[in-house]
């Protein structure tokens, strides 16, 4: 495309990512009135904040495997309609449950967003300036998953837990319009035969929603926690049994079977635990054990942003340049390491500027890390894996933060139960951050075990990137080790 054409697309690309993150936590500073206001309860409460979450993450792999048969603009814009129709039944709700019912097609619109995103940026941009747009992608997601409980916050105070809803659906019919208007519908170029895997995605999408009723249940109700885990064991075997005889599984396992891919999977996972990590407890540790208002809690959280921001797109810059994108990943990962192992020795009393910096320290490492993973883990696909390889990048991420959200939320309440009201939020915090360290701890190892690439190997004859579905044929990325 010229330049003319592809900036009105990339900004309605920009635009509809940014709102399909930050829906997942715009709502959280308007559950209260909205539990009070339509008398529900704390299982309401709970459903209302995951469902979306939960459904992302689970339709991430199938919209992947449908941009194969239709074509990646037209997905967008279905997508996009989703997400308009959930977002104005949600604030016209007069229940909770009417709630949940709209998150999930708020959550499936959300889903289709952020993976058809990536696969159109693939297409629009070349292999050398890919790096740079996908940090732009980066801090886009990282900085809207931060800013959105403020961002919901001042549309709850100025107009009610309604517009926290409502206030989304124009932006994304303006980002449904530009999309029909401006983004080019490329045909898919790898036409998936056979029938679609729809017992598999029934299966995927019954596991990973059971396991995360295991874990909702395992303070209050251990025993029946554990009868529901072990269900969620038996519907993951039979998953890998439907995958294996499937003609066009979900999830391929030749693709779990490569072993750089499948490194980079577990350091997506890190990546998306990372980002939920800060914003989520750092927000309770504010305004729970420091006494800070919302408001001041958003104040605080905005050099999270900013950190992200800049580490997204120096880090795309820095690829871009240098095509080092292991260091890159690397240094993120230290980062990330760093700012939890800061964040582990919380006090009450710890000085603010210190918990600000180790959080910063957590978000640079997450915007240095999280797009640049899914543009490293396409150099291990094949032409005909892009679209179904780089959703499933996306869906382990989705699928990780939803499920240590859960569990994080058990060891909470674990500890709620067993210490002083006064500082039962603080050592659950600083538990949590402790468990973040630790998952850091393996997503440095998995980054530093990838093999590396050079920018003579780039650019050379015979070993350009297969990063885009509308290339001719050419070889894959040559990697050599360290």
């Amino acid at each position: 495309m010229s330049p003319r054409r592809r900036a009105p697309a990339l900004a309605a690309l920009f635009i509809a990512l940014f709102f399909a993150v930050a829906s997942n936590t715009m709502v959280l500073t308007g559950l209260p009135q909205i539990i009070g206001d339509l008398d529900g309860s704390p299982l309401q409460y709970t459903w209302i904040v995951t469902t979306s979450l939960l459904v992302l993450a689970v339709t991430t792999p199938v919209w992947g495997r449908l941009s194969e048969r239709i074509s990646g603009t037209r997905l967008l814009m279905l997508s996009l309609g989703l997400y308009l129709v959930g977002s104005v039944g949600a604030g016209a709700a007069l229940d909770p449950w009417t709630i949940v019912a709209c998150r999930v097609l708020i959550g499936a619109g959300a889903g289709g967003i952020v993976t058809l995103v990536q696969l159109i940026v693939t297409d629009l941009t070349t292999p050398k300036e890919r790096p740079a747009y996908f940090g732009a992608l980066g801090s886009i997601t990282s900085v809207a998953a931060i800013l959105a409980p403020a961002l919901g916050g001042i549309i709850v105070d100025l107009g009610g837990w309604r517009w926290v809803f409502w206030s989304t659906a124009p932006v994304a019919l303006i980002a449904l319009v530009m999309v029909w208007r401006f983004a080019p519908s490329v045909a898919p170029q790898h036409s998936a035969r056979g029938r679609f895997d729809v017992a598999g995605t029934v299966i995927i999408a019954a596991t990973v929603t059971v396991a995360m009723v295991a874990l909702s249940l395992l303070q209050r109700m251990p025993v029946l926690a554990i009868a529901v885990g072990v269900l969620s064991l038996v519907l993951l075997g039979l998953a890998v049994h439907i995958e294996h005889r499937a003609a066009q599984p979900l999830v391929p396992g030749a693709l779990v079977r490569n072993r750089h891919l499948l490194l980079v999977l577990i350091a997506s996972g890190v990546g998306g635990v990372a980002a939920f990590g800060t914003s989520v407890y750092l927000a309770m540790y504010f305004q729970t054990v420091r006494g800070a208002t919302a408001g001041e809690s958003g104040l605080l959280l905005i050099p999270l942003s900013v950190a992200t921001l800049v580490a997204s797109l120096l880090a795309g810059y820095v690829v871009t340049r240098t095509g080092r994108d292991r260091a890159v990943l690397i240094a993120g990962m230290v980062s990330i390491v760093a700012g939890y192992g800061m964040l582990a020795f919380l006090g009450r009393d710890t000085p603010l500027p210190f918990v600000v910096v180790a959080g910063a320290a957590v978000s640079l490492g997450v915007g240095a890390v999280g797009q640049q993973l899914v543009a490293t883990g396409q150099r291990f696909l094949r032409r005909d894996q892009l679209a179904v390889g780089s959703a499933l990048i996306l869906f382990l991420r989705s699928l990780a933060t939803v499920l240590c959200l859960s569990g994080f939320g058990a060891l909470l309440a674990f500890v709620a139960s067993q210490s002083p009201e006064s500082s039962a939020v603080l050592d659950g915090v600083r538990l949590v951050f402790i468990a973040c360290l630790g998952v850091g701890a393996v997503g440095f190892t998995v980054v530093l075990a990838l093999p590396s690439r050079h920018r003579d190997e780039r650019t050379s004859a015979g070993n350009v990137p297969i990063t885009s579905r509308n290339e001719p044929e050419t070889a894959v990325w040559s990697t050599t080790p360290e």
